[in-house]
């Protein structure tokens, strides 16, 4: 990998580091109500999926304003990412999700 590559692979993980630390501070009851919710989901079924939550949200009657929202969810410390499951959802083709469980704060 040239410096360059290397260079502009970190600024993108910065800047994506970043734009979810803005949605995050714009949406922090809906992530904090769906992070609680994947807590649940996970610690009863071992793990959880971004699907797992989106259900959950709609059962709820939750949406957020943000779709990068979704991605707020399994950040921060306490989660372990333990595999992936195929998206249910038509929209994501084929989208691999990852499977997170729980290990605590």
């Amino acid at each position: 990998m040239t410096d360059q590559l290397a260079l502009d692979l970190r600024e993108g993980r910065r800047r994506a580091e970043e734009g979810l630390d803005r949605v995050e501070s714009h949406q922090g009851d809906f992530v904090r109500r769906m992070r609680g919710e994947a807590v649940k989901i996970a610690v009863t079924r071992g793990s959880v999926t971004a699907d797992d939550i989106r259900q959950r949200a709609a059962e709820l009657g939750l949406k957020p304003k943000h779709k990068n929202a979704w991605g707020c969810v399994f950040r921060g410390p306490g989660w372990r990412r333990v595999g992936e499951a195929p998206s249910a959802l038509p929209t994501n083709h084929g989208h691999r999700n990852p499977r997170w469980a729980w290990q605590g704060d």
